[in-house]
């Protein structure tokens, strides 16, 4: 956490808590409204030709739901355009909102659910407003994360105050939002946010602030700014959520961190993994679990000395989580 950047988010803090006011009705009090009272999506004309190319999620073990997400233009002056392959969220005219949400009643129950964008901000009008946000409210929080391009960074709010990391907004970067409810002691309930694979920000799932929608719900959107939307994707459940958060892990580790050959080794190691997904999508539980330890585990066991991962730390960690997955997937 940038120390300089923290004290400017606190002291903005003092203004009538404006922090708090401001991520709660941007991020989900808006779209309390729209799921209560706009039964029917205001649909961009083209929005067919995208929402539905570019804008998906993986449910386990349900099928996602059918259809593209819901967007809600809440300023008329707010311009909503896709190019086919990016999807643009122009606000900066109009000092507006634009949102798109999507109801996903399986995260009540979720131990572990992720949310993954790809996006920049092209321009801002500066000050606090939030220019961006993506992220749900489950049913027991809300886990938001946040840009600010006038404090060049992202954040996420808790009730003891933000979590802070200072990157840079205007060039596009893969964010990638996990949390784990999946310990038995709820006090070791974890978010993570990933950007370009980096831990950026950790915080504790217990000291966010209380769910604001009823019905548990991801949602994505910009404010008062430009910005530009490559892909955004969700995943409820455990198996998949999991297996991603080791694919992450393994791109997020140090060339030093491999025996040789590192850039090499995580492609490798990435598609390998996509393959142990694609045998979980088809529900093909013991392949994915030879896959995982035939394939993955015994790169970076400790048992060989042509380990590809051969950091200690890396092995046990990676090892741990791979082992988890297993057991899980031999209940099924």
């Amino acid at each position: 956490m940038n120390k300089e950047f923290n004290k400017k988010m606190l002291s903005h803090e003092k203004k009538g808590k404006l922090v708090m006011n401001r991520y709660r009705m941007v991020a989900f009090s808006f779209l309390l409204l729209i799921i209560l009272f706009v039964p029917t999506p205001i649909v961009a004309q083209d929005e067919a030709d995208y929402v539905s190319y570019l804008y998906h999620c993986d449910t386990v073990p349900e099928a996602a739901p059918p259809g593209p997400w819901v967007i809600e233009t809440l300023d008329e002056g707010v311009e909503v355009m896709s190019d086919g392959m990016l999807l643009y969220l122009n606000a900066y005219e109009e000092r507006g909102e634009a949102i798109y949400y999507r109801s996903e009643p399986s995260l009540a129950d979720a131990e572990y659910y992720t949310m993954g964008v790809n996006m920049y901000v092209e321009r801002a009008r500066g000050g606090w407003i939030n220019d961006f946000g993506f992220g749900a409210s489950d049913g027991q929080k809300d886990v938001v994360v946040m840009g600010l391009l006038d404090f060049g960074g992202v954040f996420i709010l808790t009730n003891t105050g933000p979590y802070t990391a200072e990157v840079d907004l205007t060039v596009p970067a893969d964010y990638y939002l996990v949390v784990d409810r999946s310990n038995i002691d709820p006090l070791f309930h974890t978010v993570e946010l990933y950007r370009d694979h980096e831990l950026v920000i950790q915080a504790p799932y217990a000291e966010l602030p209380e769910y604001s929608l009823e019905i548990p719900t991801f949602g994505f959107g910009t404010v008062v700014s430009d910005t530009v939307w490559d892909y955004i994707n969700y995943e409820v459940g455990y198996l998949l959520a999991r297996t991603r958060k080791v694919s992450t892990k393994i791109q997020a580790l140090p060339d030093d961190a491999f025996r040789d050959n590192p850039d090499q080794k995580k492609k490798a190691l990435k598609q390998k993994l996509d393959e142990v997904k694609t045998k979980i999508e088809d529900d093909s539980y013991e392949e994915a679990e030879l896959k995982l330890v035939n394939d993955v585990r015994s790169k970076m066991d400790g048992n060989s000395p042509d380990d590809w991962i051969t950091d200690p730390a890396a092995q046990e960690e990676l090892c741990e989580l791979i082992d988890k997955i297993c057991e899980y997937l031999r209940t099924l």
